[in-house]
């Protein structure tokens, strides 16, 4: 069996403020769903769902600042050697990715946002995108949407995991919820907290969002 044989997208799944590693930007790839997504028949007849995710993928695409990595390194040209003498050569693309692709290692205002956003820095190339940015090229949620929701008055309280949801009186929610939170990944000192909210967004990655596989 070939990679031409295989049927599926690799899917990573992590957990972290905003759900999942396509939040969080851990790799910075900005890939959109293949054609056969949109076709799946558990799905496609509810909508036509490349056209409903066109403008949300576009808009994710434009606070992200994705964009083709224009350079092939050494594994980039295996794996492309690789697909055409195997007859999918045509697959082989430039990967879309999360990054400011300015004049490496000089810091310039904010390019996104009219100068709204924190400054950035272009990439040098040093290839620690998993493990972490170290000089400000990567565009995490802490420099475009984050960024901006602290600004608007957001209070973000991060390494927090809540653990119960609970309406304060009226069942439905309309007094507002009791919303209880602790310490993530602490066995000991978890400084359990109760705030009182007025409403409540549950949001999770879409696949694996169970404890220890995805986003709570």
């Amino acid at each position: 069996m070939s990679a031409a044989d295989l049927d599926f997208d690799w899917i990573v799944i992590g957990s972290g403020f905003g759900g999942s590693v396509a939040a969080l930007r851990l790799a910075e790839k900005g890939y959109r769903a293949r054609p056969r997504f949109y076709r799946d028949r558990r799905w496609s007849g509810l909508a036509d769902w490349e056209a409903e995710l066109r403008p949300h993928y576009e808009e994710a695409e434009r606070m992200l600042g994705v964009v083709a990595y224009p350079h092939d390194t050494p594994a980039d040209l295996l794996l492309k050697e690789y697909a055409e003498e195997h007859g999918f050569g045509d697959t082989y693309a430039k990967t879309r990715v999360g990054v400011f692709l300015g004049a490496p290692g000089e810091t310039v205002a904010d390019p996104y946002f009219g100068g709204a956003g924190p400054p950035r820095t272009g990439c040098i190339q040093c290839g620690t995108c998993m493990t972490g940015c170290r000089y400000n090229a990567k565009n995490t949620l802490v420099k475009n949407y984050l960024w901006f929701a602290e600004r608007l008055g957001v209070e973000i309280v991060p390494e927090r995991m809540v653990v119960d949801i609970k309406p304060l009186g009226a069942a439905d929610g309309s007094q507002g919820y009791a919303v209880t939170h602790e310490r993530s990944g602490a066995l000991v000192g978890r400084g359990r907290t109760r705030l009182r909210a007025g409403g409540v967004v549950v949001a999770a990655g879409a696949l694996g969002c169970g404890p220890g596989r995805g986003g709570r």
